[in-house]
């Protein structure tokens, strides 16, 4: 068994989100391709040394599998933690540094295969959780033209949504096939359906009026621990 190992990547693109994030795009050298290919929500080992002390952090992959196949990069969303030695860290890193990376792991990804189905993947994200979710969304309903995605999507304010843009650019040119439900903890909405947090309660509401259960095939959670586990009792 080859035990993966990490590879200095060359960062090409550094993009700001909201809540200070940012999104890093590492290009792979065509003689590390295939190990790095990756199945959409898998995550990324990143490693540095700060301090003396060697550190390493793992961020999901939020580029989609076409963007890997036609252009050979790699993106990874990161959101700086309050002390967190390696976020901080990472967060200020530019085009031109480059990084340890380990080749892709994780299995967080769909276990439905690419066909001509016409499918409905449902997924509930809070926060940084978007980053897996947004590589399985694109790359989906990309390579199945028939399939739909919904995403509920829970933050703080409109202001601290992570890729707002890129979600409302796939809304956009997936009109009929998209549905973005944006859930708000600190911010007022006119539904009082999309605030609060999402809990075992609130995701069974939204389940009741907006997404019937009989109509998903398969779906995601990803987020904090307490909100993957209400809404996973939710779903259930």
């Amino acid at each position: 068994m080859t035990i993966p190992r990490f590879h200095s990547l060359p960062i090409t693109q550094v993009s700001s989100q909201a809540a200070g994030a940012v999104a890093i795009t590492f290009a792979v050298p065509q003689a590390l391709r295939q190990d790095f290919d990756f199945e959409p929500g898998q995550f990324l080992t990143l490693a540095t040394t700060l301090g003396g002390q060697h550190v390493r952090r793992s961020y999901s992959i939020c580029s989609s599998i076409q963007q890997w196949a036609t252009q050979g990069t790699l993106e990874v969303g990161v959101k700086p933690v309050p002390g967190g030695l390696f976020s901080n860290w990472a967060v200020q890193l530019r085009p031109g540094d480059s990084v340890n990376v380990m080749p892709p792991d994780g299995r967080f990804y769909s276990r439905l295969p690419a066909t001509g189905e016409l499918r409905h993947r449902v997924a509930f994200a809070a926060g940084s959780g978007i980053t897996p979710i947004l590589s399985i969304m694109a790359s989906r309903l990309q390579a199945e033209p028939g399939s739909r995605f919904s995403l509920v999507y829970c933050n703080q304010r409109v202001s601290s949504i992570m890729f707002n843009e890129r979600l409302q650019d796939l809304k956009d040119r997936y009109p009929a096939r998209v549905n973005l439900i944006h859930v708000l903890t600190r911010q007022g909405q006119e539904a009082a359906l999309l605030q609060g947090r999402l809990d075992t309660h609130k995701v069974g509401q939204l389940l009741h009026a907006l997404l019937p259960v009989q109509d998903i095939d398969e779906a995601f959670i990803c987020g904090p621990e307490g909100m993957i586990v209400s809404t996973q009792q939710a779903l259930i």
